[in-house]
C-alpha cells in the first residue's frame, strides 16, 4: 500500500525505515549510502496507482500488485474495477480519448468528476510508461529475483529464447551475466582513463600536439609513462599501489589510446553495450539469440528524418523532421525545439555540419517560466547590446 500510493519519486530511505519496522531490525540493503549512512537513491513514483486508489478505493490493491500476470486470455487477471471494465481499460482511456470524450465517458460510467480526471491526467508525466505489458510480464519476475532493472531488461527475452530448457540453463545464463558485468566494468574503466588521456592531448596546443594527421603514430615510451601516470592519478597513490589488476589495465589502456591515434576522426572511445557483452557471451554457449531488450532503446518520439532537395544544385539532404509532441503542452518548449530544428536544419543544407558533427547546446541555468519575466530580459537583453553598439562606434 505504501508504495502504490507514493505520486512523486521519493527516497530508498523511506523503504527501508518501512521494511525496519516491521522486521524489527536494522537491515543491509544493496544500495548506495551518503555520508551519513542514508540511502539517497530516488525511487519511482506510482501516480497512475495512487490515483486510482483515490477514485476506486482500496479495491483495487490487490489487482494492481497482480499486474504483471496479466493475461488477455486468462480470465482469472482480468482485473475488473467497474463492471466490466479493467485496470487496463482505464489506463487506454486516459491516454487516447480526448479531453472531452474523456470527462464525459468516465462521468457516465464510473461517477469520476471532470476535475478529477483532469488532475489525474496532469499527474502522469510526459515520460510515464514507456514498456509494453508485454515487456512488462517478462521483466518483472526477474525484479523480483532480485536483479537490478538494466540486468532484469536483459534476461526478459531470454527464456523466451531458450525455451523448455530455460529452467535447467538458468544457472549458466545467470553467470553469463555476471561475467558480461565484470567485463563492462573493466572495459568502462579501460575507457575512462583514456578518454582522461584523450582529452589531456586535445587540450594541447596546436605547436605541442604531437602526431597530428599522423594515422600511423606508434605510442613512445613518453606515452607509457603518461598512461601509468593518468591510471594513478585516476586511483590515487595508495589504490593503485594496491589494484592487483596493474598490468591488464595499463596493456588494456594502452591499447585504447593507440587505436585513438589510428582513428582518422580522433573521436573519445565508446564504452561497448553491455547487451553486446551478454550476446557475446551467451554465444560462447552455442546459444542462438535474437535482439535483445536494453533499456536504454526508445524509439524517436519526433519520427524519421525527412529529405529536403535543393532546387539550385539538385541535392538532396537528409533533415529534421518537426520537434512538436502532442503530449507536451507547454508552449515554450514547442517554440524553443521548432528554433533549434530550424537552426539545425539550415546547417545540414549549408553543409555546415553532417552526421559526424557534434552539435553542443547550452542550457542556461535558470529556468524563466513566466511571460513577463521573459519579455523583461529580453528587453533587457536588446538594451544592452543596443548600448554595447553604441560603445562600438564611439570608438
Amino acid at each position: 500500500m505504501f508504495f502504490l500510493t507514493k505520486q512523486k519519486n521519493f527516497k530508498f530511505e523511506e523503504i527501508r525505515n518501512k521494511i525496519d519496522k516491521i522486521t524489527k531490525k536494522k537491515n543491509k540493503y544493496n544500495y548506495p549510502i551518503n555520508k551519513k549512512g542514508e540511502y539517497y537513491t530516488n525511487i519511482a513514483g506510482m501516480p497512475f496507482c495512487k490515483n486510482l486508489i483515490k477514485i476506486f478505493g482500496e479495491e483495487v490493491i490487490e489487482p494492481l500488485k497482480d499486474l504483471y500476470k496479466f493475461d488477455s486470455n486468462d480470465k482469472r487477471y482480468e482485473h475488473k474495477i467497474a463492471g466490466k471494465y479493467s485496470i487496463y481499460d482505464f489506463w487506454h482511456f486516459l491516454h487516447d480519448f480526448e479531453d472531452d470524450f474523456l470527462k464525459s465517458f468516465t462521468s457516465d460510467k464510473f461517477g469520476i468528476s471532470a476535475k478529477q480526471i483532469e488532475n489525474y491526467r496532469i499527474s502522469l508525466p510526459n515520460s510515464y510508461s514507456n514498456l509494453s505489458i508485454k515487456a512488462l510480464r517478462k521483466i518483472i519476475p526477474f525484479l523480483m529475483e532480485g536483479f537490478l532493472y538494466n540486468e532484469a531488461v536483459l534476461l526478459a527475452k531470454i527464456p523466451e529464447f531458450i525455451g523448455l530448457n530455460w529452467e535447467m540453463k538458468k544457472p549458466l545464463i545467470y553467470e553469463k551475466l555476471k561475467n558480461a558485468k565484470d567485463k563492462h566494468s573493466f572495459i568502462g574503466l579501460v575507457n575512462r582513463i583514456t578518454n582522461k588521456l584523450i582529452e589531456e592531448y586535445k587540450s594541447l596546443e596546436y605547436k605541442n600536439k604531437y602526431a597530428h594527421n599522423d594515422f600511423m603514430y606508434k605510442l613512445t615510451d613518453y606515452d607509457f609513462e603518461d598512461i601509468e601516470k593518468m591510471c594513478e592519478k585516476y586511483f590515487g597513490k595508495n589504490s593503485w599501489l594496491d589494484y592487483d589488476q596493474k598490468d591488464e589495465l595499463l596493456k588494456a589502456v594502452s591499447l585504447e589510446y593507440q587505436k585513438f591515434f589510428q582513428d582518422k576522426k580522433r573521436d573519445y572511445r565508446k564504452l561497448q553495450k553491455l547487451s553486446d557483452i551478454f550476446k557475446s557471451e551467451l554465444t560462447s554457449l552455442g546459444l542462438t539469440i535474437g535482439k535483445l531488450y536494453h533499456h536504454s532503446d526508445l524509439d524517436n518520439k519526433y519520427g524519421k528524418c525527412k529529405e529536403f532537395l535543393d532546387k539550385e544544385t539538385g541535392q538532396v539532404f537528409e533533415i529534421l523532421p518537426s520537434a512538436i509532441i502532442p503530449s507536451i503542452k507547454n508552449p515554450m518548449f514547442n517554440k524553443s525545439m521548432s528554433i533549434l530544428r530550424k537552426l539545425v536544419n539550415e546547417l545540414i543544407v549549408q553543409e555546415w555540419i553532417n552526421e559526424e558533427t557534434k552539435v553542443i547546446i547550452e542550457i542556461p541555468r535558470g529556468q524563466i517560466d513566466d511571460n513577463n519575466e521573459r519579455e523583461a530580459y529580453i528587453r533587457y537583453t536588446n538594451e544592452r547590446n543596443s548600448i554595447r553598439e553604441k560603445y562600438r562606434n564611439f570608438y
